[in-house]
C-alpha cells in the first residue's frame, strides 16, 4: 500500500461525491454542494493505483486534528485497518507536530463507534444535538487519540 498527500480536488471530489458515502452526510449537503477543505491535508492510500482511502486530516488547533476516513465499500473488508494505521504512520513522520487525533461519529452508526475502538481510539465524550439525519437531531460522540497511542498501534 502507498500513502500520500494529495492536491488534487478533481479527485478528492470524485471520492467524496461517491453514492456509497452519501449516507454519512448531513440533512442538505450534498456532492454537488461539497467543497474540499483546501486548509487540510487530504491523504490517499492506493494499492497498485486502485483507490483504498481518502481520509481527510484537519488542523482544530496548533497540536490536534480532526480525522474523517473514507475507505471504499469493496475495500473495507480487507483494507479497513491498515488504511487507517497507513494514515497514523504517514502522521506520525510527517505531522508530527500534532499530539492527537479527534473524530466525531454520530451515534446513528454504532458499528463505527466499534471500529473507533479496534483502531485505538478512546471515547472522550459527547457533543450533544450536533448532527441532523432525516430531520432528526442527534448526538455525536467524541473520539480521540493521543501521538502516544498512534505510536503503540502502528508498533
Amino acid at each position: 500500500m502507498k500513502v500520500e498527500r494529495t492536491f488534487d480536488y478533481d479527485l478528492i471530489m470524485s471520492v467524496v461525491g461517491m453514492p456509497e458515502f452519501d449516507v454519512c452526510l448531513e440533512d442538505g449537503l450534498t456532492a454537488n454542494n461539497y467543497q474540499p477543505d483546501k486548509t487540510s491535508a487530504w491523504l490517499l492510500v492506493t494499492d497498485n493505483n486502485d483507490i483504498i482511502s481518502l481520509t481527510r486530516l484537519k488542523p482544530l488547533n496548533s497540536i490536534v486534528l480532526e480525522v474523517h476516513p473514507r475507505v471504499l465499500a469493496k475495500h473495507r473488508s480487507k483494507y479497513n485497518k491498515l488504511a487507517v494505521l497507513e494514515m497514523y504512520k504517514w502522521v506520525l513522520e510527517f505531522a508530527s507536530q500534532y499530539k492527537k487525533i479527534n473524530a466525531e461519529i454520530p451515534v446513528i452508526y454504532p458499528h463505527l463507534k466499534r471500529f473507533m475502538y479496534s483502531i485505538g481510539f478512546s471515547l472522550e465524550g459527547v457533543n450533544r444535538k450536533s448532527h441532523i439525519k432525516n430531520g432528526d437531531i442527534v448526538d455525536k460522540w467524541v473520539f480521540g487519540i493521543t501521538q502516544e497511542e498512534l505510536k503503540d498501534e502502528v508498533a
